[in-house]
Formats: C-alpha cells, structure tokens, sequence
C-alpha cells in the first residue's frame, strides 16, 4: 500500500483500488471515505504546491466530468486531497504508482 496524507486527508492506492479519506473543515467531526477502482479513473491531476499556494492530487472518474474544479471547489471535490509543499514528494509517488497501475 502507498499512502500519501495531506491537509485536508490522505489518498492511498492498494491492489486495484484507489481509497480517498477526506478532514477538514468541512467534514469536522467525521471523515469521509471513498474507494475508486483503478480501472474507473480517467484522468489524474497533480498541481504542484508554490510558495504561497498548496498543491493538490485530483482523480476525475471515467463517465463524470473531467473539468477541473475551481480552486474554491476543490476542498469539496470528493476525489481531490490538498497538500503542501513538504507532503508533496508522497503526492507524486503516488500519482505515479497509480498511473503505473493504470497502464499495467
């Protein structure tokens, strides 16, 4: 299992699935989890986090939109976690083990 944890939650991938566990302020007091099969997944998403903004690891579904949120929608986008520059290393491992996973 490969797990990358961010501000608001922390994304894993293990086998063939993809398990999303949402924090933060607009989940205060619960945590929400989602589990994507690899197969399912259209597009991956990595902005990496600047100086003074935070980066983000976005997972579109095949037959939803691939649209990207506006960045006041991603904390609510339910296949997005946000994280910072110091998480970010853990971010891009896993984007590529996920890609990785996608194409074997």
């Amino acid at each position: 299992m490969i797990t990358a944890q961010g501000y608001n939650g922390r994304m894993s991938l293990s086998g063939d699935w993809v398990h999303v566990e949402r924090t933060g302020w607009g989940h205060v007091g619960q945590q929400v989890g989602r589990r994507i099969p690899v197969g399912d997944i259209a597009e991956i998403e990595l902005r990496p986090a600047g100086l003074l903004r935070n980066g983000h690891l976005r997972i579109a579904l095949a037959g939803g939109s691939t649209a990207p949120p506006s960045a006041t929608q991603l904390d609510g986008d339910e296949g997005t976690v946000i994280f910072t520059r110091e998480q970010q290393p853990e971010f891009e491992t896993l984007r590529d083990a996920i890609m990785d996973a996608r194409h074997g």
